[in-house]
């Protein structure tokens, strides 16, 4: 997509995350008071700019992410059943089947890889 990303890979500073954060919370809640289609896609994608930027300025490209985040999701699905709920809490969550793996490992080795190739780019 020709994101621009930074020369490293940085945690965001706790003002940042908030501006970000109060930004994202607005569009979320406009987004719960529309009521047309043209106002929930106004604001799904104001959210999904800010949530995009905030990636980009920590260093990280939102797509290779998503990819990964994407696959554990759909990865959820029994594979009899399809998805299963548990509805005792609010929302209902997905209850993950067995063979099931957290992202996280995947993930930071996403991180780490990035950060190692920003590394060796300067």
């Amino acid at each position: 997509m020709g994101w621009s990303y930074p020369d490293s890979v940085e945690c965001m500073g706790t003002v940042r995350r908030a501006e970000l954060m109060a930004y994202i919370i607005s569009e979320v809640l406009e987004f719960g008071n529309s009521s047309t289609t043209l106002d929930q896609m106004d604001s799904l994608a104001d959210a999904m700019y800010f949530i995009v930027d905030a990636f980009l300025e920590i260093g990280i490209d939102p797509e290779d992410v998503y990819k990964i985040i994407h696959r554990s999701n759909m990865a959820k699905k029994w594979p009899t059943s399809g998805a299963r709920l548990d509805t005792s809490v609010v929302p209902p969550k997905l209850i993950k089947p067995p063979s099931w793996v957290s992202p996280k490992e995947e993930l930071d080795m996403y991180l780490m890889d990035v950060i190692n190739n920003k590394v060796k780019e300067t």
